[in-house]
């Protein structure tokens, strides 16, 4: 799979499907309004039906040492497969949390050539997986510096062939929308409170446009000023919030009610 650069956006070529930007954005205002788990489980399960990758597992963990405390879950995969999973503690052997390990960028799962490297363990986890209708997809990681820790995965039973062409589009995607569902995972389900540096309002707005899908050129033009300055600003905060990738940056300052992404964030 394609790596996301900072300018993830900008990338698509002649084999990708079109960005579904509106639908990002409509899924984003609808996170910001959800009242319950139950709003935000119906607002996602629209969206990636319009994304054409209808199965979903989101986790969001505290992390103690190699511990993962209080686990905020949220999938549709079977429920067979879930508690196969659960009681078979198949964690230890899912070559998806193996490769997300230190990892940045969103990730392929479930390919051929993913599948010829792997160990007769990792080959049988992936086959019984697709006897649940869970056959390839796409896995965006969410690392939060310090104890915080978030995965957003899509599934599909479908062959490799009719996926990959848009497997970097659904990647992009779920990098747009991820931060708005951590964010509101995290103010309907509550945990505890970790402080950062405050931003500054250039910082915030950066953020903020980012958290549209809009590209470090893009946020630029629309403040009036340079993409080397965007990315300064952007720079700045991370290290403020402690985080090493802009999506990351985009989940905690939303989740801190630092940026806002409804009318607010007008050009100009």
């Amino acid at each position: 799979m394609k790596a996301l650069p900072l300018d993830a956006f900008d990338l698509t070529s002649a084999d990708d499907a079109p960005l579904p930007l509106g639908d990002c954005l409509a899924f984003s205002a609808a996170a910001a309004r959800a009242a319950s788990m139950g709003d935000l489980r119906a607002a996602l399960e629209t969206f990636l039906r319009a994304l054409r990758t209808p199965q979903y597992a989101f986790m969001a963990a505290n992390i103690a040492g190699s511990q993962m405390r209080d686990p905020v879950i949220l999938t549709n995969y079977p429920e067979a497969w879930q508690k196969a999973y659960i009681n078979g503690n198949y964690v230890v052997r899912d070559p998806v949390v193996r490769g997300m390990q230190y990892r940045q960028v969103p990730m392929v799962w479930g390919s051929r050539a993913e599948y010829e490297g792997l160990s007769p363990e990792g080959r049988r986890h992936y086959e019984e997986a697709a006897e649940h209708g869970l056959r390839i997809g796409v896995i965006v990681p969410m690392y939060f510096t310090g104890q915080e820790y978030a995965t957003f995965a899509v599934a599909v039973d479908e062959p490799e062939d009719t996926f990959l062409p848009r497997a970097f589009t659904c990647g992009a995607a779920l990098q747009i929308v991820g931060p708005h569902l951590y964010a509101a995972v995290r103010r309907l389900h509550g945990g505890a409170h970790v402080e950062a540096e405050p931003l500054t309002r250039r910082e915030a707005e950066c953020l903020g446009w980012a958290a549209q899908g809009k590209s470090m050129a893009d946020i630029g033009l629309i403040l009036g000023v340079s993409r080397t300055t965007v990315i300064f600003h952007i720079t700045n905060a991370r290290r403020k919030l402690g985080v090493d990738n802009l999506q990351a940056a985009v989940a905690r300052a939303m989740s801190l009610g630092y940026v806002c992404t409804d009318d607010t964030l007008k050009p100009g």
